[in-house]
C-alpha cells in the first residue's frame, strides 16, 4: 500500500471557492442597489460584505477564534 504523498484539499478549496463567490455577488448586489454617494458607499459595502463573509468562513469551519486571536497578536506586536 503506497501512502499519498500530497494529500489535495479539494473539499475546503471548494468552500473557499463558494465563499469568495458569495462575497462577489454581494458585492455586487449592495452596489447597484445603494442609492447615495460613492464616498459613502464604498466603506459601507466593504464593511456587510466583509462581515458577512467572515460569518460565511466561521458557518464553513475555514475559520476559527483561535486563528483570529493568532492573527491579532500578530498585528498587535508589529
Amino acid at each position: 500500500v503506497k501512502d499519498k504523498l500530497i494529500i489535495i484539499p479539494g473539499a475546503e478549496w471548494a468552500k473557499i471557492f463558494l465563499a469568495s463567490v458569495l462575497f462577489i455577488f454581494i458585492v455586487r448586489y449592495l452596489n447597484m442597489h445603494a442609492a447615495i454617494s460613492l464616498l459613502a458607499k464604498i466603506p459601507i459595502i466593504l464593511a456587510i460584505s466583509g462581515a458577512i463573509y467572515i460569518m460565511l468562513l466561521f458557518a464553513l469551519k475555514l475559520l476559527t477564534f483561535a486563528e483570529i486571536s493568532k492573527l491579532l497578536k500578530r498585528f498587535r506586536s508589529a
